[in-house]
């Protein structure tokens, strides 16, 4: 029915007639229309697969309607892991969030007289963040065939607090040592002329992080030795 809107008072007259005469008429009790509350959004927290250096942030895909077109405002409340986590907002900062832990947020929309039907969004479960290595050093610059080298790892970071482990991998000119996996590499793997490098892999007990490769150490010609002399 057309014709009224929120707030107004609607009455109904009805006037008999009898084909010759109208008779009284008679008025209704007055009815007051009143407010229709909003219809739920649609909504989707993004990322879906966050890691813990992400901000959550929820979005209203589909807004909601509402039939006496008022201003439609959204309330938030956000839960991890099954548990009111006390934030009103459409962010959750990084710095609130941990690996492993569950979130959702439910959404009411209000049209500044009612609430309307709360949403709750998507779950998403915040991952694990692969470790950082900062650096790798191949030294001694100065290498021969008699010379031990050794692999020395940078400073390695992980966002989630774990502990960081690191595993070794060779190559000499190019090609994997087969076998080589310490953090040293002696001359029965390299000659003179060679170009090695190692490369070192961080782990923080569930990811590998981005592998680094150090510096190439070229392997040097040893001057040769005489062992005696004699004079004739």
């Amino acid at each position: 029915v057309t014709g009224f809107g929120k707030g107004d008072s609607v009455v109904c007259e009805i006037t008999p007639n009898d084909g010759e005469d109208d008779g009284e008429p008679i008025t209704s009790a007055t009815l007051s229309i009143g407010n229709t509350a909003p219809t739920a959004p649609s909504i989707v927290i993004a990322p879906e697969s966050p890691l813990t250096g992400d901000d959550l942030v929820v979005s209203v895909t589909a807004p909601s309607s509402d039939v006496d077109e008022d201003e439609v405002t959204y309330r938030y409340s956000w839960a991890v892991d099954g548990v009111d986590a006390s934030l009103a907002a459409e962010t959750v900062p990084s710095a609130r969030t941990a690996k492993g832990e569950t979130w959702t947020v439910t959404v009411t929309p209000n049209d500044g007289d009612d609430d309307g039907t709360a949403v709750t969004s998507n779950t998403v479960t915040i991952g694990n963040t692969a470790p950082v290595l900062a650096s790798v050093t191949l030294g001694p610059g100065t290498a021969y065939e008699t010379t031990t080298l050794t692999c020395v790892p940078g400073a390695t970071s992980d966002a989630d607090g774990d502990t960081v482990t690191t595993s070794f991998a060779w190559e000499v000119d190019g090609t994997p040592v087969t076998g080589a996996t310490g953090n040293t590499l002696t001359g029965s793997d390299f000659n003179k002329g060679d170009s090695v490098t190692c490369v070192v892999t961080p782990n923080d007990g569930t990811t590998d992080g981005t592998a680094v490769t150090s510096n190439a150490v070229i392997i040097n010609n040893s001057d040769p030795v005489l062992a005696t002399v004699s004079l004739l």
